[in-house]
């Protein structure tokens, strides 16, 4: 994708494209899905309003097969407790889940990777 060609909506921070590079294997409708699940949120219009982004956007970075960066900060701003590697790979990060149980952020029960 040409720089002309960047959604607006990811801004400074720029995009991951899916299903490239360290990325293979996973789509951006994965990726997505698991940002609902850890909000708890039930449908596209929800996960909208965490991420401060208009659903239309969500479901025009799902066709491109991108995440752009500025919803990954987003998220990691409001819930710390979701690892990033989980966010973009569904990959169980143990090295983020044991420092987050260490620091006393949340209970077992609690952790939406579980």
């Amino acid at each position: 994708m040409r720089d002309s060609q960047i959604p607006f909506y990811c801004g400074a921070f720029g995009f991951h494209q899916m299903d490239e590079g360290e990325f293979i294997g996973v789509s951006a409708a994965s990726v997505i899905k698991r940002m609902k699940q850890a909000t708890r949120c039930a449908n596209l219009y929800e996960l909208a309003i965490h991420l401060k982004v208009s659903h239309v956007d969500i479901r025009d970075a799902k066709r491109r097969n991108i995440i752009p960066k500025a919803w990954l900060c987003e998220l990691m701003r409001t819930h710390t407790e979701i690892s990033p590697v989980w966010l973009l790979t569904g990959r169980v990060d143990e090295v983020w889940n044991m420092g987050f149980r260490l620091s006393g952020g949340h209970s077992e029960e609690n952790t939406p990777m579980q």
